[in-house]
């Protein structure tokens, strides 16, 4: 009796596990923050450029735990950034979510310079 309870409930786990997918990256809002423009060929869109492809690439670091943070170029210019994913979303999921991000930080904040929250 005991085989058999232990069976159905590996089945029940089983059959839980083939029904659930990954969803899509989506976000809930954004916030452009400050009314300061930057032009699309200054020196802080390079930066802001740079910044976006360096958090992409490392958010499927193994050993960041979620986490990471950087910074490129110096004041004026200076852009800051990071990002932090759950710790039960696996490597690529959240390397999904943060190119989403990025694609989106500089869709829906076009020439926006200072804060922006996704």
């Amino acid at each position: 009796m005991k085989s058999l309870n232990f069976f159905i409930a590996l089945l029940s786990l089983l059959s839980l596990a083939t029904i659930t997918k990954s969803l899509d990256p989506s976000y809930l809002s954004h916030n452009c923050g400050i009314d300061t423009n930057y032009t699309s060929n200054s020196t802080y869109r390079t930066n802001l450029n740079l910044l976006l492809s360096s958090i992409v690439s490392n958010a499927t670091r193994n050993n960041l735990n979620g986490f990471y943070n950087s910074s490129v170029g110096l004041y004026p210019d200076d852009v800051y950034g990071l990002f932090l994913c759950c710790g039960d979303v696996n490597n690529k999921a959240c390397q999904n979510c943060v190119a989403l991000a990025a694609k989106e930080a500089l869709e829906l904040c076009q020439e926006k310079q200072g804060l922006i929250e996704l």
